[in-house]
């Protein structure tokens, strides 16, 4: 059985109900920051992993620093095309459908990695969870780095009730944490009136920075800044082969 997360994002619902769209100016801070916590420079070459919508890549894009968009969701890179379509000067990055368990580019291509807005760790065994970093490694030139924005154990709430609407829809988001296998456990449902149309099971794992530098570690990275805020940067070198 394919995992939820093949496919939950292609639904209409979580484009829905995600929320207030993030500023403009907020992207473009965080890329701003990537850049320098990395030190990427003008003409540098970053993939964007789990880039949804690709706000980061258009984001890069502006301060000189070619980007390359990757999803799995044939919806999110749909959406992602359609607002390159009106942006002035059109598209001005790649975008490229693929699984971050085998990403489809060569080795040593790009100067940086990102995998942000928590979309690490999503596979249900650890061993998928190094594949997917093993696979940013790979495409890394050997002094390329990989950043990282992933739930932060220590400061998830261990039970969350959210309830959200639009229009005729509700949503119900009731999420906790699983302390004894680090992972967070959500419950997704979503009603149209009160009739449930959608009832779906998410999870993710909430490492501690322990657990992610020995996962890390098995990848082939050297873990070299964690930041302990709500969203957590880390910064990552490749080793060198041989």
């Amino acid at each position: 059985m394919p995992e939820w997360w093949t496919h939950f994002f292609d639904e209409d619902d979580y484009a829905l109900f995600l929320g207030e769209p993030v500023s403009p100016e907020r992207t473009r801070s965080e890329a701003k920051g990537i850049a320098s916590l990395v030190g990427l420079q003008d003409g540098n070459w970053v993939l964007d992993v789990g880039c949804g919508t690709g706000r980061h890549c258009v984001a890069f894009q502006e301060i000189g620093i070619r980007a390359t968009e990757l999803d799995l969701s044939a919806q999110m890179l749909a959406n992602a095309l359609k607002a390159d379509s009106v942006r002035p000067g059109g598209p001005r990055h790649f975008i490229c459908r693929g699984s971050a368990l085998s990403i489809p580019f060569l080795a040593g291509v790009f100067d940086a990695v990102t995998f942000l807005y928590t979309s690490f760790g999503f596979c249900e065994h650890e061993a998928d969870n190094t594949t997917w970093l093993a696979e940013m490694r790979r495409v890394l030139r050997p002094s390329g780095q990989c950043v990282i924005d992933l739930a932060n154990r220590f400061r998830e709430p261990f039970t969350q009730h959210t309830v959200r609407h639009a229009g005729s829809r509700s949503l119900v988001i009731d999420k906790c944490l699983d302390i004894e296998r680090g992972r967070v456990r959500v419950r997704w449902r979503v009603y149209t009136g009160r009739l449930c149309d959608r009832d779906v099971s998410l999870h993710w794992r909430a490492y501690t920075p322990w657990e992610l530098a020995a996962t890390m570690g098995r990848a082939g990275l050297v873990s070299h800044h964690v930041s302990m805020a709500t969203t957590t940067a880390h910064r990552s070198r490749r080793t060198r082969q041989g």
